[in-house]
Formats: structure tokens, C-alpha cells, sequence
């Protein structure tokens, strides 16, 4: 007989049943391939079978399609007992699973149906399936010579599978790694960092869609009140955009609702102390690297020793396949939310945007990682921070990471550690920044300040980016410049809520290719506000029925223009009133006034003067 040494897992089509493959997949498979196929295991096969009690193997991945001399002359009390030729060359025998499986309790074939099955029998490295639906169990396999068919026979559990051909086998090898509980453990954490950040940007967002919600229905109204359809048409683009916000949030919430079921049993089952793994502490220059060996030793062992039983074993791997069916599907939900809600309230300065992840940036230009400042960031966090205005310069404030394992990338430069580390070396920085964390050990975080034209140090601060804005009627009539405006146009992005008018221009800066100025609805200071970003202008309409009819007197000279009285620059402080702005950059040296002949590309289509209030 010939025996047949398997290909490296790397050649091997892998199907893993472990959610982490560790080194110790790697070492028992590289061994098993080894030792198994030379070793025949005499008498493997040969007693009494009882199957579903004690499990000898913990994973599977498949191998190959071949016709198996096992299956032809290896069953020894089957329906092929006949052709048996065993008996004097190796004294083995495959088990069959219709052979011991009582006909009522028999499943509808899969590759993981076969493994619980054949992982309960002793001396058995690897299992087979043919014809779509006969599984058996096999110390080794052998290779016979055969056609050129393949194994195409879809399995009837599972129909993105194959279970073998009408001749031959879909060879699968077990591996025995006694990680079941830490495996579950594994899965487990990361889903529970997963829920963890669910259950932390949900409230925010349903808090912000229900606002935003409000403030617009109230500004809807006032203005279709003060007969201006525009301005009234943007809030209903606001409602809709609060409604996709709500909904997505509400999404977020059932499905970390439905998270928390699988976690909770998993958590039970393996005996993890979670709370442990929740508290675990960075040491400099320690990491833990790998998931499963940092879950390891928070089990509980006489809970992890017990998944030698096939139920407890079975049920661990059931908990497995749901939580890796789930947390896919809670990374992509969550990162959708996240990514609606940085819209809706951008965390935004001169210096930074955050573009993706939970990243803070504040109105002092500086760019910070979750929950800096309190918790410290979060586990499995991430995010993309945009470079505003080409370059920066950079000043660290702040940098406690675990060495290794959360890095954050800076001009395509890795940085981890302390503040002490290499970080210190990271003085200019453009484009974007990247910032990473496992989700093992987290730390207090960072806090990085960034600045232009050597603004980044301590006591020196960026002008405030509205003051590169002015009122639209600038554009039109300087006369009625100083007037509450709306307007409208084509809205980049979302509606944002909630910022500041200087937040809100420094939103349109990191849009530089595509916004041209907004139109702001404020409430008051430090109070709920709505906020349009426009690559264009189509309408507008000024009031100069406000007090009295005189205008507001806000007037300073511009910070761009100091010493020319003709470019007056209003708004240096938060503004009480609805004001349409445009950028001086885009627009100095030409108009917006309305061109009846068509002939002005940029220019409003139409501008009406409201001899009324808006209020």
C-alpha cells in the first residue's frame, strides 16, 4: 500500500474551523500530515464505537479531492466489506457515519456534520465525504489512481459546499489544538469590543438624528412662515438626513442587542473573565499579540478543561460560527453609523478632519483618540485623519500606546509606545494619519496638535476659519452686506449639526475642491445650530426687516485685508442670525449678482430682498 505525505498548509485549499488560526494550528497540522500518515494507527477503527462523548479533535480544514483506497477497501464492516484488504497490510477500518448514526437522528450532510462526527472517534486524523452525502471517518488516507472528474456534488446542508464526487472523496484533516475554550474566548472579545463601540455612538447618534430633527422642523416652519420656500426646502433635506441617521442608529441598537445573547453564553461557557480582560493594562515594551493566547489566561480552567465533552465542545463551536456570523456584519453597521454621524457632526479644526473612526478633533487644531481624557481609547478602534491645508506642523501632546500593537501612521511612518519613543521625532505632518488598536490592551491614548506657518506651539492660535467667509450679499450689493441672508445651492456632504459657525467653515476648508461657501442657521452660543455646505449658489434672499429695519452692526476689518476699509469682514463672533456666506478665494474680483442674460457662470439665478423679518 501506498502511503501519501500531504501538502503544506500553504498549498492546501484551507477551511478552517477555528475563528483564530494560532501557532498551534500550525504546529498539530504540520505533525498530523507528518506522523499520522506514516503512523497506521493498528486497530484504529476496529471497536466499539461511541460516538458524541468525548472529542479527540477541535479543528478541520480540507485538503484534497481524490479517490480514496480507504473508502473502496478500508471499511471492514460496511458495504464494502467485501472488498476489505486491510486486515494483513495495516489492520485499520474507516467508520461510516450511516453505519453508527441512528437513522432519526441522522443531518443532512456538511463538512462540519462530518468533523462532530468524526472528531468523537478515536485514532481517526481525517474524514471523507462522497457521493453529496456519505461521510467516514480514516486514521490516513490513500491516493488511488482515478478519472479526471472532480468533487462536484453539492452538499445537501449547506449549498455553497461540496461533499465529494459520484468517485471521489473531499479529504479533510483534523487537528487536535485543546484551545476550544480560548478560541471561543477569542471570539468572544472582539465581538464584545465591537458592542462595546456600539453601544457607545448609538445614543450619540439617535441624540443628534432626534435634534437635528427639531431644529429643522422649527426652522421649517419659521421660514415658510416668512415666505422663503428655499430656505424651508433645505430643512426638509436636513429631516431626511436626521431620518437616515435615526434609522441606521436604531439598526446599530437592535444589532447590539442581538450581540449581546452569543456574548454573554460564550463568556459563561469558556469560563472568561471578561471584566480582566476589560482592565488589562499595556506594559512598555510587553505586548500580548495574539488574541487567543492573551484569553487564555483569563479562563476559567476547570470550564475550559471541559470542552473535552462533545456538547460542551459542539456548543462552544456553534457559539463561534454565530459570533462570526455576526461581528462582520456589527463592524460594517457600526462603521456606516460612523461614518453618517461624522457627517451629520464633523470633528473638524484648521489643522484636522477625522474622516473615519471615533476620533476627536476639538476647536484648539488638535486631533485626539477615542475617549482621551477619561477611558482611554477603546479596543479594536480605527481611524483615518485628514491633514488640512497640504502641511501641518506638528506638536505632541500627549502619546501613551501599547508598544507594538496600536500604532498611528504619520507620513507613512509607524509610531507606538510612549511618548518618550520615536513619536517625538514627528514634527510635520500631511495628507492623512492612521490610527490603530487591537484588541487586547489599550492605553490612554493621544493627543496631537497640529498648526500652519509654525502655529503649533503653545500660546500661538490659528485665525479662525471664518473670517475667510463673507456674507453673500457682499458679492451683490456691499450696501446690504450686513443684513441676516439664506441661501441655497448643491449641498456637499450632509447637513451638520451642532457646530460652531467657525467649525462649520473649517468643514467647508476640508472640502476645498468642492465648497464654496454655506448658509449657517444659529440658535445662540453653544446652542443647537444647522449648518448647509454648498459647491454652489443657485438663490438667496436677504432680510432688512430685522430691528427696525437697520442693519446689524458687526463690522471689523478682515484679518486678509488689514488696513483697506473697502473689505469689511463681519462675523468674527458666533452669529445670531441666518447668514449665507461665500469664500473671499472663490470669488474675490467677481459677482454673484443675479444675470438675467445668462452670460455669469457662478452668479445667482435669483436674490430677493425679504422687507420683513425671518422671525
Amino acid at each position: 500500500m501506498k502511503l501519501v505525505l500531504l501538502s503544506s498548509v500553504a498549498s492546501a485549499s484551507v477551511q478552517l474551523q477555528h475563528s483564530d488560526p494560532s501557532s498551534c494550528f500550525l504546529k498539530v497540522a504540520k505533525r498530523s500530515r507528518r506522523v499520522m500518515s506514516l503512523e497506521q494507527n493498528p486497530g484504529a477503527g476496529l471497536g466499539k464505537i461511541e460516538p458524541y462523548d468525548v472529542i479527540n479533535k477541535d479543528g478541520f480544514f480540507k485538503l484534497k479531492c481524490i479517490k480514496d483506497a480507504l473508502f473502496v477497501h478500508g471499511d471492514k464492516f460496511g458495504d464494502n466489506k467485501h472488498e476489505y484488504q486491510l486486515g494483513d497490510k495495516a489492520n485499520v477500518s474507516i467508520v461510516q457515519y450511516k453505519d453508527v448514526v441512528p437513522k432519526e437522528d441522522v443531518q443532512e450532510m456538511t463538512p462540519t456534520v462530518c468533523f462532530n462526527f468524526c472528531r468523537t472517534i478515536p485514532d481517526m486524523g481525517y474524514f471523507g465525504i462522497i457521493y453529496g452525502r456519505e461521510c467516514y471517518c480514516e486514521p490516513y488516507f490513500d491516493q488511488m489512481a482515478s478519472d479526471s472528474s472532480g468533487c462536484e456534488e453539492v452538499c445537501p446542508g449547506d449549498n455553497t459546499q461540496t461533499c465529494g464526487g459520484k468517485k471521489k472523496s473531499d479529504i479533510f484533516e483534523m487537528h487536535f489544538c485543546n484551545d476550544g475554550a480560548s478560541v471561543l474566548a477569542a471570539a468572544a472579545v472582539t465581538s464584545h469590543n465591537v458592542r462595546d463601540a456600539m453601544e457607545t455612538l448609538w445614543p450619540k447618534a439617535k441624540k443628534a438624528a432626534r435634534g437635528k430633527d427639531e431644529l429643522s422642523v422649527d426652522f421649517q416652519a419659521k421660514f415658510g412662515q416668512a415666505g422663503d420656500p428655499d430656505a424651508a426646502a433645505l430643512m426638509q433635506v436636513a429631516k431626511v438626513a436626521a431620518g437616515k441617521l435615526l434609522h441606521l442608529a436604531e439598526d446599530v441598537t437592535e444589532l447590539s442587542a442581538t450581540l449581546k445573547g452569543p456574548i454573554d453564553s460564550a463568556v459563561e461557557l469558556s469560563g472568561l473573565d471578561m471584566s480582566a480582560a476589560d482592565n488589562a493594562k499595556a506594559v512598555e515594551g510587553k505586548g500580548k499579540g495574539d488574541l487567543t493566547t492573551f484569553v487564555s489566561e483569563l479562563l476559567n480552567a476547570k470550564k475550559a478543561q471541559a470542552f473535552t465533552n462533545f456538547k460542551v465542545a459542539k456548543k462552544g463551536d456553534d457559539l463561534v460560527a454565530k459570533l462570526k456570523e455576526l461581528t462582520p456584519k456589527a463592524e460594517k453597521l457600526l462603521a456606516d453609523l460612523q461614518a453618517l454621524y461624522l457627517l451629520s457632526e464633523p470633528m473638524v479644526n484648521p489643522a484636522f478632519m477625522v474622516r473615519s473612526g471615533p476620533c476627536v478633533a476639538d476647536e484648539d487644531g488638535c486631533v485626539m483618540s477615542g475617549g482621551f481624557g477619561t477611558v482611554g481609547y477603546a479596543r479594536h478602534e480605527a481611524c483615518t485623519i485628514e491633514v488640512i491645508g497640504g502641511e501641518v506642523n506638528l506638536e505632541v501632546k500627549e502619546f501613551n500606546t501599547e508598544s507594538y500593537f496600536d500604532s498611528i501612521t504619520i507620513n507613512g511612518k509607524y509610531y507606538s509606545g510612549s511618548i518618550n519613543g520615536d513619536i517625538k521625532h514627528a514634527t510635520v505632518a500631511s495628507g492623512y494619519m492612521d490610527w490603530y488598536s487591537d484588541d487586547i490592551i489599550p492605553d490612554s491614548g493621544f493627543k496631537i496638535c497640529g498648526g500652519h506657518s509654525g502655529k503649533a506651539k503653545e500660546g500661538e492660535e490659528e485665525p479662525d476659519r471664518g473670517l475667510q467667509y463673507y456674507p453673500i450679499m457682499y458679492f451683490v450689493d456691499k450696501a446690504q452686506r450686513e443684513f441676516p441672508s439664506t441661501c441655497t445651492g448643491t449641498v456637499v456632504g450632509a447637513p451638520i449639526y451642532f457646530k460652531s459657525y467657525h467649525s462649520c467653515a473649517a468643514a467647508c476648508d476640508a472640502e476645498n475642491q468642492n465648497c464654496v461657501g454655506f448658509s449657517y442657521f444659529p440658535t445662540g452660543p453653544n446652542k443647537p445650530n444647522l449648518c448647509f455646505l454648498f459647491s454652489d449658489f443657485k438663490n438667496a434672499q436677504y432680510y432688512t426687516g430685522c430691528d427696525g429695519g437697520k442693519p446689524k452692526k458687526f463690522l471689523q476689518t478682515s484679518f486678509l485685508q488689514k488696513g483697506n476699509s473697502t473689505l469689511d469682514q463681519p462675523l468674527t463672533e458666533e452669529p445670531t442670525h441666518p447668514v449665507c456666506v461665500a469664500k473671499l478665494s472663490k470669488f474675490v474680483g467677481t459677482t454673484l449678482k443675479p444675470n438675467k442674460k445668462g452670460t455669469c457662470k457662478q452668479c445667482l439665478k435669483e436674490l430677493t430682498e425679504a422687507k420683513r423679518c425671518w422671525e
